[in-house]
C-alpha cells in the first residue's frame, strides 16, 4: 500500500504590521479586521476539504486563522512553535525599507528567492532559512508517522515560501498573500506542490 498524504499549508490573515511592511518573525502580532475576514473566507473555501487534524504555529495570527478553519470540525488543533515564522533577529519590527537601508537591498532580495537557495542566510541574531525549514520538516515527518490522510498547516509567509519552494526543482515562485492556500502532496518519498488553490 502506497503512503499518500495531503498537507494544506496556509498563511495567516492580515495584520497591521503586514500593512506597514514590517518584519514580524516571532513577534506575536494580532490579526486586524481585514485579517479576520480573510480567515473566515479561507475557512469557507476549505469547508469541503476533509481534514484529520490542524497543526498551527502558536503565534496568535496563525492560531486565530486556524481556529476559523477548525469551526464545525470535530478534529484536534495542535499548537507548535515549530511552525512559527523564521526568527529574523535584529530585523524584527523593522520596515522593509529600513531593512534595505541597514542590511542592503541585495541581502533582503536573497530572502525572497526559493527556499533551497541560501540555506545559511540569516539576519544578525536570527535563525537561518535552513533551520526554519528543518523544524517544519519535523512536523511533516511526525504526521507521516501518524499516517494521517489530510493535514492543515497554519503558518506564516516566510515558512510557506521557504518550505514549499524547497520541494520544487524549478524556479517557480510561491505567492504568499495573506491566507494563501497550497497543497503539498506526499506520496512515498515524492513531494508535489500545488497552488495557490484560492487565488
Amino acid at each position: 500500500m502506497r503512503l499518500s498524504l495531503n498537507f494544506y499549508f496556509f498563511r495567516h490573515g492580515q495584520t497591521d504590521w503586514n500593512l506597514e511592511f514590517r518584519c514580524q518573525g516571532h513577534t506575536d502580532t494580532d490579526l486586524n479586521e481585514t485579517g479576520r475576514k480573510q480567515a473566515e473566507t479561507l475557512a469557507s473555501f476549505m469547508k469541503e476539504i476533509p481534514l484529520d487534524v490542524i497543526y498551527s504555529s502558536d503565534l496568535k495570527r496563525a492560531l486565530w486563522t486556524a481556529q476559523d478553519v477548525l469551526q464545525g470540525r470535530d478534529i484536534e488543533l495542535i499548537e507548535t512553535p515549530k511552525l512559527r515564522e523564521c526568527d529574523f533577529g535584529e530585523a524584527e519590527g523593522m520596515r522593509v525599507s529600513e531593512i534595505k537601508d541597514k542590511f542592503g537591498e541585495d541581502f533582503w532580495n536573497m530572502f525572497q528567492v526559493n527556499g533551497h537557495s541560501f540555506p545559511d542566510l540569516s539576519f544578525p541574531g536570527g535563525e537561518s532559512r535552513g533551520s526554519s525549514i528543518k523544524r517544519v520538516q519535523e512536523v511533516i515527518d511526525l504526521c507521516l508517522r501518524k499516517k494521517y490522510k489530510n493535514v492543515a498547516i497554519s503558518t506564516h509567509g516566510g515558512i510557506v515560501r521557504n518550505y514549499l519552494s524547497s520541494h520544487i526543482d524549478d524556479d517557480r515562485s510561491i505567492d504568499i498573500f495573506n491566507c494563501c492556500l497550497y497543497r503539498l502532496k506526499v506520496e512515498e518519498n515524492q513531494y508535489a506542490v500545488e497552488g495557490p488553490l484560492n487565488k
